[in-house]
């Protein structure tokens, strides 16, 4: 008797869990439903690094694809196209030895992102912390590692961006 009663119970329960998540959809979803399938990158060069700018768009690429499902194409066959612009590029120091050298990085990146189907302009921030060793400068393999991370969180900020506008129907 004991047993029917905890086997009702339980399918309850794995009734009321069912029904309680069907109204779920991934941001991914609405951001795909702002930008569509078909998507082209282009990127500006940064001046005072140009190297960035194939990072950026290596960042953007690798984030569509992992994160929304959508392979970046070619210009004549997207409907959407994103362009992407380096605005602010910053290496600020976050702490100190007792000696007094940086052994804490920030990286800051700020980026103007145009979409082509919404006309509009998004500005995305990133930024990423790491170590350095006490008195040593910031390898060149470093810095593009911190840069490429925080791309990548000013890139999931883009997403979240997108995601709400596409929740609110292209409000």
């Amino acid at each position: 008797m004991r047993r029917v009663n905890m086997l009702q119970i339980l399918k309850v329960a794995l009734l009321i869990f069912l029904i309680s998540g069907c109204g779920y959809r991934p941001v991914s979803h609405y951001a795909r439903s702002v930008t569509g399938q078909s998507v082209y990158i282009s990127t500006q060069t940064f001046k005072q690094d140009p190297e960035n700018s194939v990072l950026i768009r290596d960042a953007l690429s690798d984030a569509l694809q992992i994160r929304m499902g959508i392979r970046p194409v070619e210009v004549e066959s997207a409907k959407t196209s994103l362009k992407l612009e380096l605005d602010k590029l910053t290496f600020v120091p976050l702490q100190f030895d007792k000696n007094g050298y940086v052994v804490f990085y920030r990286t800051n990146i700020s980026m103007n992102v145009f979409a082509s189907k919404e006309k509009e302009k998004f500005n995305v921030i990133g930024h990423f912390d790491f170590p350095v060793e006490p008195n040593a400068i910031i390898t060149d393999s470093l810095r593009f590692e911190a840069i490429e991370k925080a791309s990548l969180k000013a890139i999931d900020s883009l997403i979240s961006q997108l995601a709400i506008r596409g929740l609110l129907g292209g409000k």
